[in-house]
């Protein structure tokens, strides 16, 4: 369980719903959805996880099924459960391609160290998207005590030697996360070009005075980088400017502020 993310990463499975919903908005509108299944999903990294989700959702199903008929009102809640799924895929899949970048984050010491791209080709990989934790082997071995202990006897009857490890919980860094989200070679790609082919989407908000605001920001304290004290990344500059409109009162969407972020500074 993610007890801590840090500014500028994502819980693994907090990444894995961001996508799930901007790859289907209509599937994921929360007027479509009870109030228990959107906990459901909100909850995931933090006091729930994903091996859990679908014991959860039979239980939502159950209490919506018609009583004379046992039908459900519609097959949504499947539906949203197996886009998340394939949303996994994606991301195992762009994490192993070098596209985005995981790190680890070992709950014992809060020490956070790269996770090389080739680890998500292990046959396991799937398996941490269960809690967003894996186990990483230190080497060593340590010895555990090994059923009812017998006085006198050898060690190894009295105990087995296994190996040591850490838990780690696995991170997404945002700012790959926003490159990668938003790229050609990226999952939302496609949904853009449907968007320009259908007029594109009205503006809800002055994005232009968003654009001056933070280009004014990068002109000051310079370009986002980790040598930049002030701007230390991309969620630094992200987090200034929804800061900003929420004094005005507007609430940003954090992954639009992003996109539109790294599109302007590619253009700088």
């Amino acid at each position: 369980m993610a007890d801590f993310v840090p500014k500028g990463f994502y819980a693994l499975e907090r990444a894995v719903l961001l996508i799930a919903r901007e790859l289907d908005e209509r599937l994921w509108d929360h007027a479509k959805m009870t109030l228990s299944e959107i906990n459901a999903y909100e909850r995931l990294g933090e006091t729930s996880h994903f091996k859990d989700l679908r014991r959860t959702l039979e239980g939502i199903e159950l209490s919506l099924r018609d009583r004379k008929t046992g039908e459900l009102p519609d097959n949504s809640i499947e539906e949203r459960f197996k886009s998340y799924q394939e949303s996994q895929k994606l991301i195992r899949t762009a994490l192993n391609a070098g596209e985005l970048r995981s790190v680890l984050q070992f709950a014992q010491t809060g020490e956070r160290v790269d996770q090389p791209p080739e680890s998500w080709a292990q046959d396991t990989a799937m398996n941490w998207f269960d809690d967003g934790l894996t186990y990483v082997a230190t080497g060593k071995m340590r010895r555990i005590p090994f059923g009812p202990y017998v006085p006198g006897a050898p060690d190894d009857v009295n105990f087995i030697d296994e190996p040591d490890g850490l838990w780690a919980t696995i991170l997404v860094d945002a700012d790959s996360f926003s490159d990668w989200y938003y790229s050609s070679s990226g999952p939302m790609a496609e949904v853009e070009v449907r968007e320009r082919d259908k007029g594109g989407r009205p503006l809800e908000y002055d994005w232009d005075a968003v654009k001056e605001y933070a280009l004014g920001l990068v002109k000051q304290h310079g370009r986002p980088g980790r040598t930049n004290k002030r701007l230390p990344s991309k969620s630094q500059l992200a987090e200034a400017v929804m800061n900003e409109w929420a004094k005005k009162g507007v609430d940003l969407a954090e992954p639009t502020v992003r996109r539109y972020i790294t599109a302007w500074l590619k253009d700088l």
